[in-house]
């Protein structure tokens, strides 16, 4: 019972953190909103995704996206997979 209570107080401190800005997950560095260029190889093609709204931790630079632009990035990836070219390029905002 008492490790349960001490997970849930983690999980709320980290909730309340991010409220004010969030911290990054591998350092705990400060982030900050920038714009980024995503890049997955699928193997039998690349794509590319530029200017994507991120959070970039000033400190080691891990990069991670909100839910909705995760969502947005596959949808992408999913459309441009079915391009039959080898290097898709394309700007989130489009």
């Amino acid at each position: 019972m008492f490790l349960t209570a001490i997970r849930w107080y983690v999980i709320v401190g980290e909730i309340a953190k991010e409220e004010s800005g969030m911290t990054c997950f591998m350092c705990k560095g400060d982030m900050e909103e920038n714009l980024t260029t995503f890049m997955v190889d699928l193997g039998q093609c690349i794509i590319i995704v530029k200017n994507v709204p991120s959070h970039v931790c000033r400190q080691c630079g891990e990069v991670s996206y909100s839910d909705e632009v995760s969502a947005r990035l596959e949808t992408i990836v999913e459309t441009m997979k079915q391009s039959p070219v080898e290097i898709s390029v394309s700007n989130y905002a489009a």
